[in-house]
């Protein structure tokens, strides 16, 4: 008979499951602006949201700000504008141009979330969870700071038969109604900041995440003599059981200062969202839809599409079909690898839009999966790119309201 050899211990291991927060998913997001109307004509005419809650006369009371809620599907925004000078609304603006205020998680357990951050170093502005009983429904809402600065994390829970948008919400159609383009969901969030450490500390240690992706460059690699190249790096935090993903950039030396996420952070007088993507199956015809409705998207430079058949080649991508001069008309990125791609575009930011400072550097971004889970090198450069170029020339906004 066998024997183990002297001295050897045996032992079974076991595979200790991380921690989680317990995140489901983008509850809703908060937008504060200056011109509501606006934001009306441009989430309800030209994005094709529908509106689905508007504020009571209590929440505006208490608030000092009126908001009205728009969904398309799963995702829904609050746009808020100050009706009092001596409220955080009206305070907000005058930190900041148009943008986002706070964003709000779904979690299972409100309880398990609050005890979690906290035990981590979070820092909760709220003594207790907030809870409000409806219809035999309950809802549960924290809020917590923030590595953004003046952007605020809140936390909710819903249990039961709640089904308002939200306390202080009159609910005044379906909370996730369909939505002629196919927006899904929010696919990622991407955040701008001079030093982005302190943020991706926040989301591995407060929130529990965990790294997805990385890239770092500089312009100046490939075109020394630009005079105005930049550079930056980004890392994605991802919470593998929602596949909630934040990407994180900051600016790099040298030409530190010229850098678009530098000029984000000027504009925006701090650190904020830069952009909000959204999920969708068909971004050809959602593209083709919001050029006719006169909403503006980045141009790539004509040497992506060039290069385009060659680095799909290299990278083995055989089973996109889309016509590549279609996508070159429309403006559409194309990245991925081994069979699997993406398609993205990327709005022009609110300020260049309107011609409007104050109307701030937010964007909204499309993208459509076709097995691929990344962010696409090759795109984000272009992306960057073309930003950049966008803010050494005079652009004339064509938006129509």
């Amino acid at each position: 008979m066998s024997q183990s050899p002297p001295n050897v211990r045996t032992e079974e291991k076991t595979l200790v499951k991380p921690a989680r927060l317990g995140l489901m998913g983008v509850e809703t997001y908060r937008y504060y602006v200056h011109d509501p109307e606006r934001s009306h004509r441009f989430y309800t005419n030209n994005l094709g949201f529908k509106e689905v809650a508007v504020s009571t006369p209590e929440l505006e009371k208490q608030e000092g700000a009126k908001f009205r809620v728009y969904g398309a599907n799963s995702i829904r925004v609050e746009v808020g504008a100050p009706t009092d000078k001596r409220t955080w609304a009206a305070r907000y603006l005058d930190l900041h141009p148009d943008g986002i205020e706070s964003i709000t998680f779904r979690v299972r357990d409100i309880e398990h979330a609050k005890k979690f951050i906290e035990e981590r170093g979070g820092n909760l502005i709220d003594d207790e969870p907030e809870v409000v009983i409806r219809d035999g429904g309950v809802y549960k809402r924290i809020s917590v700071a923030s590595p953004l600065g003046d952007v605020i994390y809140r936390f909710v829970e819903r249990a039961g038969s709640y089904d308002n948008h939200a306390p202080g919400f009159e609910r005044i159609g379906d909370l996730a109604p369909r939505n002629e383009f196919g927006f899904r969901f929010v696919d990622h969030i991407t955040s701008n900041t001079l030093t982005m450490m302190p943020a991706i500390w926040f989301y591995e240690q407060i929130m529990g995440m965990e790294t997805y992706w990385h890239i770092k460059f500089h312009t100046g690699d490939v075109n020394p003599d630009w005079h105005k190249g930049s550079g930056l790096r980004s890392i994605v935090m991802w919470d593998p059981e929602s596949g909630i993903k934040f990407a994180t950039n900051e600016p790099l030396a040298p030409k530190f200062r010229d850098s678009q996420i530098a000029q984000y952070c000027s504009d925006n007088f701090g650190s904020g969202v830069q952009h909000i993507a959204f999920a969708l199956p068909d971004i050809i015809g959602a593209v083709e839809e919001l050029y006719h409705r006169k909403v503006l998207f980045l141009d790539a430079p004509d040497e992506y599409y060039a290069s385009l058949p060659e680095r799909m080649k290299l990278k083995k991508i055989f089973n996109m079909d889309k016509p590549i001069d279609r996508l070159k008309d429309l403006g559409i990125l194309l990245d991925g690898e081994d069979n699997h791609y993406l398609l993205q575009i990327f709005m022009k930011d609110s300020q260049t839009s309107y011609a409007e400072k104050k109307a701030g550097p937010f964007f909204y971004e499309l993208i459509q999966r076709a097995g691929a889970q990344g962010f696409g090198e090759g795109n984000f450069r272009a992306l960057f790119e073309s930003i950049e170029k966008g803010q050494q020339g005079n652009v004339q906004p064509v938006m129509n309201d």
